[in-house]
């Protein structure tokens, strides 16, 4: 598509994880360079263990304009704030379910409002390998319904050589049901050279397009230069991902962590 000004986009964030016993929070602040608008994110999560026999973890975040991949022109031109809960457990070690909740407000780069909107994400399946490498399947689903803004903001609007509308940027409602699978395996890293790596692939229908939808993702985790360091290569590749069927979306990314 036509990208109007955007060029080029440099993303610079740093995260800071720390576990206090009672659960682990984490803090995220990051910019987003463009020559068109540049914008400052943050974020703050939080996961909490629990000990019951059904219900074994929480989590609770919040994040301020912070980018959004509902699809593809949203990532290019949209910011998210988001509020999040979720729940995780199982009935037994061989099984296990999570449900989230999502409140998000979606504006431009420049503050606009663009929309409100609600999202349920679950899933529910059952480990088939306990040891390294750990294999399961799961049924998976999510549930999105979004406000649009009656019109795109004259920001958005003057950047293309076409009318953008809302419709363009994000879906009014999204559904989706399908299978996964997922493997992970290695070490721990904690030498230098120790690889630790988690495969994820899933597939189903999507609506209201209803059309197929596919997403992979992986990730490689091993310790640079001690056991106190990480280095981390991920890569997604779906259409789920970009709203758009007709068109996939990739991602990259390369992150370092230290532990202090």
């Amino acid at each position: 598509p036509d990208l109007g000004d955007v060029e080029q986009e440099q993303d610079l964030s740093l995260s800071i994880a720390r576990d206090y016993g009672w659960g682990t929070l984490t803090t995220q602040a990051g910019a987003s360079i463009r020559s068109d608008h540049s914008i400052a994110y943050g974020s703050l999560d939080l996961q909490r263990p629990l000990t019951g026999d059904v219900l074994r973890n929480l989590s609770f975040g919040i994040a301020i304009n912070g980018p959004s991949y509902e699809t593809a022109l949203c990532r290019v031109y949209c910011t998210q704030s988001r509020v999040s809960a979720g729940i995780a457990g199982g009935l037994s070690r061989w099984d296990f379910f999570n449900l989230s909740v999502e409140g998000a407000r979606y504006q431009t780069r420049e503050n606009e409002g663009l929309a409100t909107g609600v999202k349920l994400d679950g899933a529910m399946g059952y480990v088939l390998t306990q040891e390294l490498p750990r294999w399961d399947v799961s049924l998976r689903g999510v549930l999105q319904e979004n406000d649009l803004a009656d019109q795109a903001p004259d920001s958005l609007t003057a950047m293309r050589s076409a009318p953008l509308t809302i419709d363009d940027l994000l879906p009014a409602e999204y559904r989706f049901l399908g299978v996964g699978t997922s493997v992970q395996g290695g070490d721990t890293p904690t030498t230098r050279g120790q690889l630790q790596y988690t495969l994820d692939a899933h597939t189903g229908w999507q609506w209201p397009a209803a059309e197929p939808s596919y997403g992979l993702r992986m990730s490689l985790a091993t310790s640079w230069l001690s056991w106190r360091d990480s280095l981390k290569f991920n890569l997604v590749y779906a259409n789920s991902l970009t709203g758009d069927v007709d068109d996939s979306y990739s991602q990259v990314s390369l992150t370092y962590g230290y532990l202090f």
